[in-house]
């Protein structure tokens, strides 16, 4: 009775389980378009903010593929004039239960950069 209690808990586990590891670490990344001396001038308010982008798989049909960017763009979009992500870090996660649900998620993690305003005269 125990080997059987022991092997359906390793099964449920496997079947339960999901994965998650780290892409990338980088010291600046962005999807804007933003000159060198732009960036040289921004400041961060050193509050770190999250972006995610994530697909389903439902019973066994993938509901499409998440997107870095677009996980990257939603992070940056969270302060007003941001424009690039400095210190960010790129997560992928995942879990699937046979022939019912899964779920794909990418999270880009950063502080956002928002450019000094010139002043027009």
């Amino acid at each position: 009775m125990k080997k059987i209690v022991l092997a359906s808990s390793v099964l449920v586990g496997m079947f339960l389980s999901g994965c998650s590891h780290r892409i990338a670490d980088l010291t600046y990344v962005s999807t804007k378009n933003i000159s060198q001396e732009e960036l040289a001038t921004a400041t961060s308010d050193n509050e770190r903010v999250k972006g995610e982008d994530s697909s389903h798989i439902i019973i066994f049909i993938p509901t499409g593929n998440p997107s870095a960017e677009e996980a990257l763009d939603r992070a940056i979009e969270q302060r007003k004039g941001g424009v690039a992500l400095k210190n960010a870090t790129i997560h992928s996660s995942w879990f699937y239960i046979p022939y019912i649900y899964g779920k794909t998620t990418i999270t880009v993690e950063g502080e956002v950069l928002v450019p000094l305003r010139k002043e027009v005269k």
